[in-house]
């Protein structure tokens, strides 16, 4: 079952029978680490319509040892994860809940009118691999631990491939390299670091101008990943990805600002949009939790999650990764980012939520190639964050 926590009083939905996880997931294999990364896009077919809203749950960690991303048909999918979920002994060892897994996928009823796909990420015997389960064709490995490689999978494929490896991945090496050898980084740090920019990137695509192709493939809301490495797993950690939108006329730029965090196995997502002409900023924040992430999730009360969510998110830091994205293509010339263990809300905004000087200059450097007197200080009011 799906839910989502939104406003007060607010009811959370469950998905209609016919609901299908149209998606896209990207699989990366780096040494010693493993990531899943997944938009948030509820989709489904009526009359040949493709209809949906952002707010669902498609990865997550599907026992100790174990990372997963669903795609195809949602409902199967998420009755195949639950199922085998129910009988797992908490206290056991990794492999030997990979092997019962194993054959659990071997010996499972698949229904025949119902396909769908779960990529997985095993630690079982010491290293992160990848694997794609194809319901009635069985688990397969996916490239080796050893060579980095990237896997997709979705109905985005055939929108976003390309996308991926001709711009994104070059990028990609790109920022390793600088975080090994420019900024000293382990590689094992600029490994886990990785999957933000993917979600920086491909949320880019699914939050701005393009959205509107991409929700015709069923892919929209933000990106999120699940990591492993060799001796854990876990859903990322605090991220914020700034949007920017240059009006050139009115030597103006516009601010979009998510927050991702995860809290209770499942994802919290603020929103701050900018104002637009009458219309005053909009602040939204929403969780996306699923039962095939968490057994348990529905046994709780709105009231219970409200909670627990908000006592988890004041033990997190603000923010671990900081990304400069843009709406419009121009604009996407340069990577601007910052990542601090514990960034903290003060190392971005003033005490008025204001863009501190310097982050201003990072944004600045982002969208080279606009106005060169883009007025901060009449603007600044429109890139004001709150989180209440």
């Amino acid at each position: 079952m799906h839910k989502e926590l939104k406003a007060p009083g607010r009811a959370w939905p469950v998905c209609a029978p016919d609901q299908e996880s149209m998606t896209y997931l990207v699989a990366l294999q780096l040494k010693g680490f493993t990531a899943i990364v997944a938009d948030s896009r509820v989709s489904w077919t009526r009359e040949n319509v493709i209809q949906g809203e952002d707010g669902s749950l498609k990865n997550g960690v599907l026992f100790p040892g174990c990372i997963f991303g669903i795609t195809g048909d949602a409902k199967e999918a998420r009755n195949f994860a639950i199922t085998f979920k129910e009988t797992i002994t908490p206290d056991a060892p990794v492999g030997e809940t990979w092997e019962r897994f194993q054959k659990y996928c071997r010996e499972y009823h698949y229904s025949q009118s119902a396909e769908f796909q779960v990529v997985l990420s095993s630690r079982a015997d010491g290293n992160p691999r990848l694997y794609v389960l194809v319901s009635n064709a069985g688990l397969t490995e996916l490239g080796s631990p050893d060579k980095p490689g990237v896997h997709t999978f979705g109905s985005g494929k055939q929108l976003l491939d390309l996308i991926v490896t001709r711009k994104f991945l070059p990028k990609l090496a790109n920022m390793h390299g600088m975080m090994t050898n420019t900024n000293g980084w382990s590689e094992e740090k600029a490994n886990s670091v990785l999957p933000f920019f993917i979600c920086l990137w491909l949320s880019e695509l699914s939050l701005s101008f393009e959205s509107a192709l991409l929700e015709e493939h069923g892919v929209g809301g933000i990106f999120h990943f699940v990591g492993q490495g060799k001796a854990s797993e876990r859903r990322q950690t605090p991220a914020l990805y700034i949007m920017c939108g240059v009006d050139e006329t009115k030597k103006r730029i516009w601010a979009w600002i998510y927050r991702v965090a995860a809290v209770e196995d499942g994802i919290f997502v603020a929103r701050n949009d900018p104002p637009e002409g009458d219309k005053r900023q909009t602040n939204e924040q929403i969780v996306y939790f699923d039962s095939a992430s968490r057994l348990d999730i529905q046994t709780f009360s709105e009231d219970d999650l409200r909670v627990l969510v908000a006592r988890e998110l004041r033990n997190q830091p603000f923010f671990t990764f900081m990304g400069v994205g843009s709406a419009q293509q121009e604009h996407r010339r340069h990577v601007a980012y910052m990542y601090k263990p514990d960034g903290k809300q003060s190392d971005l905004f003033d005490k008025e939520g204001y863009f501190l000087p310097d982050i201003h200059h990072l944004i600045e450097f982002h969208v080279k190639g606009a106005p060169d007197d883009l007025d901060w200080q009449k603007t600044n009011r429109e890139e004001r964050l709150k989180f209440e």
